[in-house]
């Protein structure tokens, strides 16, 4: 069996891009996904502190009220997953009440936009005139066009221009046996139900910035480790979701940082999307109360958006949800 590299394992067993085994518009049916990512990479070892009180938030909870440092109306962070059984995305009647107090969604991109997937077709595309058969050499693309064929139903060439980390999200398994969807598409429908606007912390640019500090050879090392090692990246993906589904914040970061080779990658993919982010928030929220919805791993850390908010004066507190 091919080596296993455990970091590639932990960086893409979380990711939501997946596609519906229907071969009928594949690429477009993709795209729609591409910009949900699950919890993304954690910061540094959380601190231990024992009241909300302190910058780096310990409880359990998922639900955030940000209020005082001039804010006339509270507003609220939300961590959400971007690959769920849809029987777990029901919204409950505290969630539902504080959305409804707000006036304006925020998502890390606006899912709303009729512009978003064509956007996103052009950051996953590889440079002109390099291919994945090339990339990978013939035996590992014999392999991964077997692991595509037998568990997704689908041909490799197909996404023969396709950059290896989107390939890498397709091939992750999940394990999940249901239907499933995101938290970014329940709140774009009750949102548009309400008539409230969508907006993005940032932009399709921003956010596939993330994985321009990777090489094509590392991203292809991260598809060919999935691929080699299916149960590794599963049972990865299965202890993330039940951190999530405990909203157990803290010990989601824990996994996440299991491998310490992953924390420069963390550091570009949160850290500095956090502080990018922080601004953008204070200013939504001092404009009109805002829910807003992002991966729940920027909410924990040192880095996090939760003590970034609270280092600016707000005060940042759990709410049962």
């Amino acid at each position: 069996m091919a080596r296993t590299n455990k970091s590639a394992l932990v960086r893409f067993s979380y990711r939501d891009f997946r596609l519906p085994r229907i071969f009928g518009n594949l690429k477009s049916r993709a795209l729609k996904y591409l910009g949900y990512l699950f919890v993304a990479g954690l910061a540094l070892w959380i601190a231990v502190i024992p009241a909300w009180g302190g910058l780096v938030p310990t409880e359990k909870s998922l639900l955030w009220e940000l209020s005082g440092n001039g804010l006339a109306k509270p507003s609220y962070l939300f961590g959400t997953i971007h690959l769920q059984c849809k029987d777990r995305l029901a919204f409950s009647a505290n969630r539902q009440k504080y959305f409804n107090s707000t006036e304006q969604l925020f998502l890390e991109l606006n899912f709303d936009d009729p512009n978003l997937k064509q956007e996103i077709s052009k950051y996953t595309q590889m440079p002109r005139g390099q291919n994945l058969k090339q990339l990978l050499g013939p035996k590992k693309y014999r392999r991964a066009q077997q692991y595509f064929a037998k568990n997704l139903n689908l041909p490799l060439d197909f996404f023969s221009t396709t950059k290896p980390f989107v390939l890498a999200a397709l091939a992750t398994p999940s394990g999940l046996k249901c239907p499933t969807s995101s938290w970014e598409e329940v709140l774009t429908a009750i949102a548009k139900q309400r008539k409230m606007p969508v907006r993005g912390l940032e932009t399709v640019k921003e956010q596939f910035a993330v994985f321009e500090t990777m090489s094509l050879k590392e991203e292809a090392n991260m598809l060919m480790a999935i691929i080699d090692n299916p149960a590794v990246s599963r049972k990865s993906f299965q202890l993330l979701l039940s951190a999530y589904n405990n909203q157990d914040l803290v010990q989601l970061q824990k996994i996440m940082n299991s491998d310490p080779s992953s924390r420069k990658f963390n550091r570009v993919l949160l850290d500095q999307r956090n502080q990018k982010w922080v601004p953008i928030i204070t200013k939504a929220a001092r404009s009109k109360p805002t829910f807003f919805g992002f991966g729940a791993a920027h909410l924990p850390g040192q880095q996090g958006v939760i003590a970034l908010l609270r280092k600016a004066g707000y005060t940042v507190k759990p709410l049962p949800n």
